[in-house]
């Protein structure tokens, strides 16, 4: 499955803030990757704004450890554990951009 929006391109374009973007390399919801090149060709590239971009490889769409990425998994889960480096990234991300 893929979730488009419509004109979000023109939304993130017009955005002049600072913006993390994380994705699970495992996601069958949304196409990382073309989901990344939008954010990397508008947000990316305003003087205003500053993009960084982290991919987890075992991670599904609520970046969770996964084998497979697919719903059946997810909704099998009895424990969801997070990507190795997921929250830190945030923390990081969070001290260098909000709490210089």
């Amino acid at each position: 499955m893929t979730i488009f929006v419509d004109g979000f391109d023109e939304m993130l374009r017009g955005l002049d803030v600072d913006m993390l973007a994380l994705f699970g390399e495992k996601d069958t919801s949304v196409d990382w990757r073309k989901t990344r090149a939008i954010y990397e060709a508008s947000s990316g590239r305003n003087p205003r704004a500053s993009l960084a971009v982290r991919t987890f490889p075992d991670g599904n769409h609520n970046i969770d450890v996964s084998e497979t990425g697919g719903i059946r998994e997810l909704r099998a889960m009895r424990e969801h554990r997070k990507s190795q480096g997921y929250y830190e990234t945030q923390l990081d991300w969070l001290r260098e951009r909000v709490l210089h």
